[in-house]
């Protein structure tokens, strides 16, 4: 491992005092929350409050529940009208609530009653509910205090009477453990219980026992089912689902943690199940169920109901669990299992009909009543799936040979996909009642918040051709409140960044923890091969169609369906046609990532075989390992071609004179260092050359003269190749998500930047610097892809990457700790725009338009968010040249520069300006002009204003320089001074800065231009030591 450099000083006391005031509170809220967190003393303070009615009170016409997931929903056997919805959880990020309310939906009326009794269980989530006769029998569930750091399991069974609606506590001795995650059904009289978990404290422990009471008994009381070594029996698991239809019980699915023995310790990972069993209401044994038919990919969370004699399946989640994330995909879609034919297929809904495709459909109706019993099988299973357009001219008996029109067909279910449907989730409640399946409530995650719902809505099982929203989503769940976990994150995230350089400096991960992360990658790549090649007549193929994926599985399809549905002709094709595009859209995603999997798996194997082999070349003394082939194929294509012709020079503002490169040139080959004085001096007064941006081999090596000079006023010599491809080859970091969103993103439809930089080297850099910075979260920021940008525009990857890691860490620290310090330089905005032009300061201010508001993009980046390029390039010469903190100067030169036409528009109209976005376009302003109006402003605004300007962004220049110098250095340079009178006050756009410099510089005895390291020492008096090499 590499020495740490010593640790930065704090940023000031007011941070300290603050962060200090944080802990105190935090430290506070924890005491206040640890003397009534108890979870017995909650539950007895609960009880003893509920004990107080006397008698069961109806409320009717209350307002709806309020969000939850994990509680349960049945249809009443005493009115066919009504829902009964008890318990449920709710998470907000800083408490949980459990709940043990009573509700009744009423799904005639759409109206909602809630009742009250002095006898009731307490509250709970994840229990199993049933219903048997007019008695609905709840049993087990958990219960939390709100901080989550103490569970309840209960172990005790109640009963609802729903013709009073009172409770009852059944108390039987022995029975189930304590558990939640339970099922209950009622199966021939039998109250049956099976699986679940229980939480130790340590572990979960998930079970497969099995208890039931005999109801038709007097006298009730709990028995265990005795199995032996050689009966089939499910494995333990809990969230699972099952339905009852006749003498049997039909159990698909479940969730369980199995241990996994890793190099340094066990682990325990999530499995879904997948598997289906019959367990049999007389003798009470598991057959285990063959899985056929085109079914749901495994998932958890899901519901299921039975429908006639189809179980009906909605929604879940698929979790890809592995140490550092998970990537969930939440489902909205259904699927039934006929119970007969013990098939699964997809429930997909179909157009509404006219009167005409009506009547087609009875004269196949009443053409299959000669089909006997089987028709009472067929024809409710026929009309879930039938789905697609019905063309009303066509006749199925007539259109058997015609070719199905499948542009017509896609283009029709991608129409009705846009359709209102529930949002995909999982832990919601589902039942059904007259035929119509009602969805209400569940959870879904988005980011790292946990929405829990409130909505309902239901569909006609029978009509399957809409989805009705009976309540929207309510304002409260949409509420989050982050938690002190997270606050204790964003505290690390901050003490990270404050040692950000110590972090930079550790040689990163040994070699078992790659091999571990190795490891992950290529089980996610296993888990993406196992899952896209279930049945090569079932899956499609990487870049293959959907037109050509049904062409080869038409047969597939037709059988599937003509066995589950027994239908022919037209309807047939096109039913197998929706089939195959449910199926196609369902994993295509999979299919894309394991093709960018496979890729980059194959990219890295071959830049280390590259690498490896420029390693064994430098031993044998055949070339430097930083001469290492940065262009091949091998190493991600990681810079520029190395042929300068290649790219064509970007046209710049400075003067294209030879003799103009020549000066560069003996600035720069003074033994790798640069005379700083100097090298500000040139690059204010007369630019850079045109070509500045293109790479030279014969002299500037392999970095253009704009790359050079930067690295010069960042202190940066020879870079170290090796260090960033060592990076580079460990992967994608921790933010790698984010990263590449923010690439993609990243000047998107800027053609000229896009063919200089490919997204893949913002990801890699950006990557690269994460992982040099410890691979820890809070260490990325979104304005981060824009920094890098104008790096990665003007010198190779590796060279942009340091030049990169300085500018955070050295020259910007705070602007990326949670932009404190764009949002400072915000706040200097405003009042530099007050102090320069209170008219159109006073504008904004009516408008409720702070710089924060319409200024962030550009302060946060540093301007470069600001297009052309070739202007953003110009003006970040003079920023790293005099200090990042002339940006906020540029900004406030494009406002100034604009007032006139912004006040000009703001008397024609009552709305607020437009300003964000043309700033974002720079005003129509180029870098000439905008940098002859921010010159004199250094000497007009106030000093004090100025020089919290300078140290905001704790500008540490690589000289050592104080930064009183540096601002002095700028006055001079600039002609702040009373010898130059009003020259350097240039108003107008068509004044040039530079020029007008020379001006000064010739009434002020313009230095000798320096030929060498020497001349150059003589006849300047430098403020600034010899940058670092």
């Amino acid at each position: 491992m590499g020495k740490k450099d010593k640790k930065k000083k704090g940023l000031g006391k007011a941070k300290t005092e603050a962060k200090a005031a944080k802990k105190v509170e935090k430290a506070s809220r924890k005491a206040r929350a640890a003397d009534g967190d108890d979870v017995e003393a909650i539950l007895a303070e609960i009880l003893a409050r509920e004990a107080e009615a006397v008698a069961v009170a109806e409320h009717q016409d209350v307002e709806p529940p309020s969000p939850r997931a994990a509680f349960t929903i049945i249809p009443s056997s005493v009115n066919e009208d009504e829902l009964i919805q008890f318990g449920g959880e709710r998470y907000t990020g800083d408490r949980a609530a459990f709940f043990n309310d009573l509700y009744v939906f009423n799904v005639e009326k759409k109206t909602w009653a809630r009742y009250d009794s002095p006898t009731r269980p307490p509250p709970r989530s994840s229990h199993a509910a049933a219903l048997h006769r007019s008695m609905m029998y709840i049993f087990g569930g958990e219960f939390s205090n709100p901080s989550l750091s103490q569970y309840r399991h209960y172990r005790d069974l109640w009963r609802l009477d729903l013709t009073d609606m009172s409770w009852e506590r059944i108390d039987i001795r022995g029975g189930p453990t304590a558990r939640s995650g339970c099922r209950m059904c009622i199966v021939e009289n039998k109250l049956v219980v099976f699986g679940g978990f229980f939480d130790t404290g340590f572990e979960n422990k998930y079970l497969n026992d099995m208890y039931y009471v005999d109801l038709s008994l007097d006298e009730l009381k709990w028995t265990k089912v005795e199995v032996s070594a050689v009966d089939i029996v499910p494995s333990p698991r809990s969230g699972f689902q099952w339905v009852v239809s006749g003498s049997e019980a039909v159990l698909y699915g479940g969730y369980c943690k199995e241990a996994a023995q890793k190099a340094r310790n066990v682990s325990h990972k999530g499995k879904k199940k997948g598997d289906c069993y019959k367990l049999s209401g007389e003798t009470l044994k598991w057959q285990k169920m063959k899985r056929t038919g085109y079914g749901p990919s495994q998932r958890a969370g899901f519901s299921m109901v039975l429908h006639k004699r189809n179980a009906v399946l909605f929604g879940g989640v698929e979790d890809d669990e592995t140490e550092e994330e998970m990537q969930s995909i939440f489902f909205n879609d259904m699927f039934a299992l006929n119970l007969d034919r013990k098939k699964w297929f997809p429930m997909t809904l179909r157009k509404k009909k006219g009167k005409k495709a009506k009547r087609r459909r009875r004269k196949t109706s009443q053409a299959s009543q000669s089909d006997g019993d089987q028709m009472d099988i067929v024809e409710p299973v026929q009309v879930l799936v039938e789905s697609a357009p019905v063309d009303e001219d066509d006749d199925d008996d007539d259109d058997d040979e015609k070719e199905l029109d499948t542009d017509a067909l896609e283009a029709a279910l991608k129409a009705k996909e846009e359709e209102a449907v529930p949002c995909g989730r999982f832990n919601s409640a589902v039942a059904v009642q007259k035929n119509v399946m009602y969805i209400v409530g569940g959870m879904v995650e988005r980011g790292d918040q946990e929405i829990t719902l409130d909505d309902i809505w239901s569909v006609d099982l029978n009509k399957l051709d809409e989805f009705k929203e009976l309540k929207g989503l309510g304002e409260e769940c949409a509420a989050w409140v982050a938690s002190d976990d997270e606050e204790e994150d964003e505290d690390a995230g901050e003490d990270e960044d404050e040692v950000m350089s110590d972090s930079a400096g550790d040689d990163g991960e040994d070699d078992e923890d790659v091999e571990e992360r190795k490891r992950q990658r290529g089980g996610r790549r296993n888990r993406l091969r196992e899952r896209v090649s279930e049945d090569d007549h079932f899956t499609p193929k990487i870049n293959e169609s959907l037109k050509d994926f049904f062409e080869r599985t038409r047969p597939y399809w037709i059988g599937e369906v003509h066995e589950a549905l027994g239908e022919s002709g037209k309807t047939l094709r096109r039913i197998s046609f929706e089939w195959a595009y449910k199926r196609y859209w369902e994993i295509k995603p999979s299919l894309k990532e394991l093709e960018e999997l496979e890729a980059e798996l194959a990219r890295e194997e071959e830049m280390e075989k590259a690498f490896a082999k420029a390693q064994i070349d430098q031993k044998r003394g055949r070339k430097p390992l930083d001469e290492f082939n940065w262009n091949s194929k091998a190493s991600y294509e990681l810079s520029w071609p190395r042929h300068a012709s290649v790219i064509e020079p970007r046209p710049s503002m400075g003067s294209s004179d030879p003799a103009l490169r020549e000066r560069y040139r003996n600035i720069l080959s003074a033994n790798c260092t640069a005379d700083c004085d100097s090298l500000r001096r040139l690059v204010l007064l007369d630019g850079l050359p045109s070509d500045a941006n293109v790479i030279h081999t014969d002299f500037f090596g392999r970095c253009s003269l704009r790359g050079l000079v930067w690295k010069a006023l960042l202190g940066i010599g020879t870079v170290d190749a090796n260090e960033y491809a060592s990076l580079v080859r460990e992967g994608p970091s921790s933010e790698d998500s984010r990263v590449r969103e923010d690439a993609r993103r990243t000047f998107s439809k800027n053609d000229d930047f896009i063919a200089r930089v490919p997204k893949d080297k913002i990801i890699r850099l950006l990557n690269a610097y994460v992982r040099a910075c410890g691979n820890k979260r809070g260490v990325y920021a979104q304005s981060m892809s824009l920094l890098a940008a104008p790096f990665l525009y003007v010198m190779p990857e590796p060279d942009a990457f340091h030049c990169f890691r300085v500018l955070l860490q050295e020259k910007v620290p705070s602007y990326v700790k949670r932009y404190s310090g764009a949002r400072h330089g915000c706040e200097l905005l405003d009042r530099c725009l007050l102090d320069t032009d209170p008219s159109l300061h006073q504008l904004f201010s009516r408008h409720g338009l702070n710089a924060e508001v319409y200024a962030f993009p550009s302060i946060s980046s540093l301007g470069a968010c600001v297009q052309p390029m070739s202007d953003t390039v110009r003006l970040w010469d003079i920023q790293l040249a005099f200090g990042v903190h002339v940006h906020i100067l540029f900004t406030l030169a494009r406002l100034l520069l604009s007032s006139g036409t912004i006040l000009e528009t703001a008397k024609k109209t009552s709305a607020a300006p437009l300003v964000t976005r043309q700033l974002e376009q720079g005003l129509g302003l180029d870098a000439e002009t905008v940098l002859a109006k921010a010159v004199p402003l250094a000497s007009q605004l106030n000093p004090d204003l100025y020089s919290e300007l300078v140290s905001h962004v704790t500008y540490v220049p690589s000289d050592s320089t104080a930064t009183s110098e540096i601002t002095a250095d700028w006055q001079q340079v600039v002609g702040h001074s009373s010898e130059s009178g009003g020259t350097q006050r240039l108003n107008g756009p068509k004044n040039n800065t530079w020029e007008a410099s020379r001006r000064l510089d010739h009434n002020n005895s313009k230095p000798k231009v320096p030929t060498d390291r020497k001349s150059s020492d003589d006849d300047e008096s430098s403020t600034n030591s010899a940058e670092r090499g």
